[in-house]
């Protein structure tokens, strides 16, 4: 599965896509600084764009298409950018929301601030995949609720372990690459977008295949 989903990104016309994508990426990140309302125009698109992107590696692998998809079409700024937007900006306050809440509002040098922020974190990367999967499986961001998604990880474990671990890995190498890559001079944006856009492709192709895994377990069908 692991094996699979790093070699994803390059199948087929995906390094091509990648190359672009970071060249439509950089041209997104400049015209986020531009002036009356078109900068959070650029910021919205970028992240619809993207969020679309993956949304679609993740649906496309649960329904056992193997390659890269096409670009999202954004001919509806509607359907195609604000509703990915409100999508994933759902998916993450569901599963990052107790991480998020307690870093902004708890004392941090309480004695329970550690093991809490340990728990918080543990909880949203077990929670995230399966809300991801959920979402797309029912169509609706209201499948990413706890009482889908938590008597859904119980169902996938211990095997469901693994996956997370190979997703975490797989963030935190992308990450320390992008850091390491954004000191190259002049380019480093061009390569730290492609090296982003590698790791959501990765991740999306990772979580398409944990459904595939697990889906008789998951029972959603």
């Amino acid at each position: 599965m692991f094996l699979n989903a790093l070699s994803y990104p390059v199948r087929g016309n995906g390094l091509i896509m990648i190359i672009l994508g970071a060249i439509f990426s950089v041209i997104l990140h400049f015209l986020e600084f531009a002036p009356l309302g078109l900068g959070i125009i650029a910021s919205l698109t970028s992240m619809g764009y993207f969020g679309a992107f993956y949304l679609d590696i993740i649906g496309s692998t649960m329904t056992n298409f193997d390659e890269v998809p096409d670009w999202p079409d954004i001919s509806n700024f509607w359907n195609d950018i604000l509703s990915p937007v409100f999508r994933i900006i759902g998916l993450c306050v569901i599963s990052f929301g107790p991480l998020i809440a307690l870093v902004c509002l708890a004392d941090h040098e309480t004695s329970w601030y550690a093991p809490s922020l340990i728990a918080t974190v543990v909880y949203a990367c077990f929670y995230f995949p399966v809300a991801t999967l959920a979402s797309q499986a029912f169509g609706n961001l209201g499948a990413a609720l706890p009482h889908i998604v938590i008597p859904g990880i119980f169902r996938i474990l211990p095997g469901y372990l693994l996956a997370v671990i190979a997703l975490v890995l797989g963030f935190v190498v992308c990450g320390v690459v992008e850091i390491w890559i954004g000191k190259v001079p002049y380019i480093g944006r061009f390569f730290t977008s492609a090296v982003a856009l590698y790791g959501l492709m990765f991740q999306g192709r990772l979580i398409g295949l944990i459904y595939r895994a697990k889906s008789d377990k998951l029972g959603w069908e």
